[in-house]
């Protein structure tokens, strides 16, 4: 349920939390959000705070069929969106891109 804004909302509201569960990708930006309050705090270095993040999050789906998967196929469409938003957790547009590749099928489309 929660994405980008509802992490910042947890975060005002002074919610803090050692691990996320993400259930379908539904929420899977909560996570780029945490990786940027780690960078903006210089908790830790980028690859660092990458692994923190990776370490403290779960990931669970009750539908594993394609159809069930959040696919934004035209690249034009997030980067309406988050272009400006990659430079913040220390990316370039490719690498802030492959991070929604499938680890067995890298380039074919972002999930």
């Amino acid at each position: 349920m929660l994405g980008i804004g509802g992490r910042k909302v947890l975060h005002t509201l002074g919610v803090e939390y050692s691990a996320m569960h993400l259930n379908e990708g539904h929420s899977a930006f909560a996570l780029l959000e945490r990786l940027r309050e780690r960078l903006v705090a210089g908790m830790s270095p980028p690859d660092e705070a990458r692994e923190q993040v990776r370490g403290t999050s779960v990931f669970t789906t009750h539908t594993p069929v394609a159809a069930a998967h959040d696919v934004f196929p035209p690249e034009d469409l997030m980067a309406k969106y988050f272009r400006s938003y990659s430079s913040s957790l220390d990316l370039s547009w490719d690498g802030f891109m492959a991070l929604g590749d499938d680890p067995h099928n890298p380039g074919a489309g972002s999930t």
